[in-house]
């Protein structure tokens, strides 16, 4: 837990005890966080309580879980920027050919050429 908020590695480690079995020493705040983001369930029956995880709960911790998550958000917004910065310089390229090249058309007609 860094300043009071529970890391995405908390967050994993936490799924992975529950994957695993051994969720006992998982933090009740921690718990929380995953039953709000609809990856643990707690069910109730004459034989106790029990907390598990949930379908999407199992799916999401195998595929990386929330440092995964964070790191495909990281790489898609670097595409992104690195997709609008080839945008614009493609803009800015094109747009001085275009105006070059109507330059030379405009005084090529004004010279009498055409």
């Amino acid at each position: 837990m860094k300043n009071g908020i529970i890391t995405d590695e908390e967050k994993d480690v936490a799924l992975g005890a529950f994957y695993g079995g051994n969720a006992t020493s998982v933090k009740e705040d921690v718990v929380s966080i995953l039953k709000a983001d609809g990856y643990l369930e707690t069910l109730t029956s004459p034989n106790g309580i029990v907390t598990r995880l949930t379908h999407m709960g199992v799916a999401f911790y195998v595929s990386g879980g929330y440092v995964e998550r964070t790191r495909k958000k990281r790489e898609e917004s670097r595409k992104e920027f690195k997709r609008k910065i080839c945008t614009a310089v493609i803009g800015a390229f094109s747009g001085a050919v275009f105006g070059f090249i109507a330059g030379i058309l405009a005084n090529w007609l004004n010279s009498g050429g055409g």
